[in-house]
């Protein structure tokens, strides 16, 4: 599990732990959750980025990077965080959630 998967997961026991418990697989869920995080966080970061600059140093160029990557992470941290307890959309039943959260993962070697 990645460092988002994990934030991710001490904040729902926090927050909501009465739906947390309903989750069938926490581990396999917060895992998902995470690598979903992070595309969308490297995927916007390259967005906030934009291209390089020709004129830009090193320095500056790395100050971009790490701005483009912090407001992303913000962005979407602040979005996922906490499970929106009057959320009705959100499902609680594990079969809406996907395979990977009812253990019906395919083996990529199959």
């Amino acid at each position: 599990m990645n460092e988002y998967g994990a934030r991710l997961m001490r904040q729902w026991q926090q927050a909501d732990p009465e739906r947390f418990q309903r989750i069938p697989d926490p581990e396999a869920f917060f895992t998902e959750k995470g690598l979903e995080l992070e595309r969308e966080v490297q995927t916007l970061a390259s967005a906030l980025a934009g291209p390089d600059r020709p004129e830009e140093t090193y320095e500056q160029k790395l100050a971009r990077l790490q701005t483009a990557r912090f407001n992303a992470e913000s962005d979407l941290i602040r979005e996922t965080m906490a499970p929106d307890p009057g959320d009705v959309d959100t499902p609680l039943d594990p079969e809406a959630w996907g395979p990977a959260y009812t253990g019906d993962l395919e083996d990529p070697e199959d």
